[in-house]
């Protein structure tokens, strides 16, 4: 037999050498050695063929194809290694922070050259603005509020942190030195170890007042509260009330005496003591014992001559938080302003939310953010004759339908669109709502000015005395 005759043969038989012995095409015992070369050789065939992964591709891929899949697994690198030098920059400048603040803690001097590190955000605080919708009001106020009272956790940060350490104190330092080179306070600096404290007296939202005695005389001291002390802010209004005090110089104000210190923590003012304490008290003790004719016609006009004095001074002095809190009484129960915190530096957001009640006097066009004059303190005035004649608080009458009292936000909703006023009692006298209506008006120029104020209030005195 030829080559290519047994080549022939030889394909044959491997290439169907399964379906020969299947179907018995030949004897198996003839040819049982051929046939069993033959099984071993199929068998050999079926275990080698093993198919590649789908994810490489085969040898019969197109390039295409091939170029799209090192395509992806080059895209898949570029991200891992983008994802890796953020995370390392990021660490980069961990560290660095790190390092900073460690050399910060160690060796900041207040001499130094080095920079503190930034402080820290501080509260968001919005700008007054133009309020046309009482609801948005509301919200502010709310927001502000909220923002307003400091936390636990911020004062005991303040009164750690290096940082606002040396910014108050650089603070307190700036003011005292001012105060120390105007000649009005030549003369009445005060030695702080010559002030003996007796007892708080009164707590507003800015600072506290206590009991003293200076030599063989009680005084009223003004300090700053504990948790204000680390606020720049607070730090300059306190320097600017007290040189608005030390300028009034007014029978129906508050005397000055002078300011002490002793280190920067503890800047005070040191005021004439109101023996009969705050109007506000003195009503409440009062109720149903006072009336015009005998005594609140007396008071209000106390007032009024301290507005009248305020208003003419050039600039005017708007006083901003008049109310019974803020007038204080000597042992004759003869009326003087006090509290000034808030006359100048203090923007009207902050008069607002210094406490939910200080608004209940505030007047409308300050309420919605408006330019306001000193007609603001005429509306003021307009509410503490409402709490004279009532010896109660603004408002703490007004109930909703199903009889609780109404929210703060709810009565200053109403105020605003000019639905509610404050209570008077039936028998109060006619000359007195009349005047309190002019007072509350919502429009600014209808309501008096001082002078005419008081020359009112004196002929109503001369009217009651008849």
């Amino acid at each position: 037999m030829t080559s290519l005759g047994w080549a022939v043969s030889w394909h044959f038989l491997f290439g169907n050498a399964s379906r020969i012995v299947n179907m018995q095409i030949i004897d198996a015992t003839i040819f049982h050695p051929l046939l069993h070369i033959l099984e071993s050789v199929v068998e050999l065939q079926t275990v080698t063929r093993v198919e590649r992964p789908p994810q490489w591709p085969t040898k019969g891929a197109s390039t295409y194809t091939r170029q799209q899949q090192r395509q992806s697994q080059y895209e898949n690198q570029r991200q891992y290694e983008s994802q890796y030098e953020n995370q390392r920059q990021y660490e980069s400048q961990y560290e660095n922070q790190r390092q900073y603040e460690s050399q910060y803690q160690r060796h900041y001097d207040p001499g130094d050259s080095l920079p503190p590190p930034p402080p820290p955000p501080e509260m968001p605080m919005l700008e007054p603005q133009e309020y046309n919708d009482p609801g948005l009001l509301m919200m502010e106020l709310q927001r502000s509020q909220m923002w307003g009272k400091s936390s636990v956790e911020e004062v005991q940060r303040r009164q750690t942190d290096p940082a606002v350490i040396a910014r108050t104190q650089a603070a307190a330092e700036k003011v005292m030195a001012e105060l120390g080179e105007d000649p009005e306070f030549e003369e009445s600096w005060i030695p702080y170890n010559s002030l003996y404290f007796t007892r708080a007296i009164s707590q507003g939202a800015f600072g506290e007042v206590w009991l003293a005695q200076l030599e063989n005389t009680q005084v009223a001291v003004k300090k700053i509260l504990d948790e204000k002390k680390h606020d720049v802010k607070e730090i300059e209004c306190f320097g600017e009330e007290i040189k608005l005090m030390a300028l009034l110089k007014h029978p129906k104000i508050v005397g000055f005496i002078g300011v002490s210190w002793s280190d920067t923590q503890d800047l005070c003012a040191v005021t004439e003591f109101m023996a009969k304490g705050d109007l506000c008290c003195y009503l409440e003790r009062r109720k149903g014992k006072l009336n015009w004719p005998s005594h609140n016609v007396w008071l209000a006009e106390d007032i009024a001559e301290a507005l009248v004095y305020l208003h003419s001074l050039s600039p005017k002095i708007i006083h901003r938080d008049l109310k019974s809190k803020n007038i204080l009484l000597d042992n004759k129960f003869r009326a003087k302003l006090s509290d000034f915190g808030i006359s100048r530096k203090r923007s009207a957001e902050e008069t607002m939310t210094a406490g939910v009640g200080t608004i209940y006097w505030t007047a409308p066009e300050v309420l919605m953010g408006k330019k306001y004059t000193e007609k603001a303190d005429i509306y003021s005035f307009g509410i503490v004759m409402s709490e004279m004649d009532t010896c109660e608080v603004p408002y703490s009458d007004q109930r909703d339908n199903s009889g609780k009292e109404l929210s703060s936000m709810k009565i200053i909703q109403l105020v605003i669109r000019q639905t509610l006023r404050p209570s008077f009692l039936e028998n109060c006298p006619e000359q007195i709502k009349a005047l309190a209506d002019r007072c509350l008006n919502s429009n600014p120029d209808v309501r008096p000015g001082a002078p005419e104020l008081l020359d009112i209030l004196r002929d109503i005195q001369n009217d009651l005395q008849q």
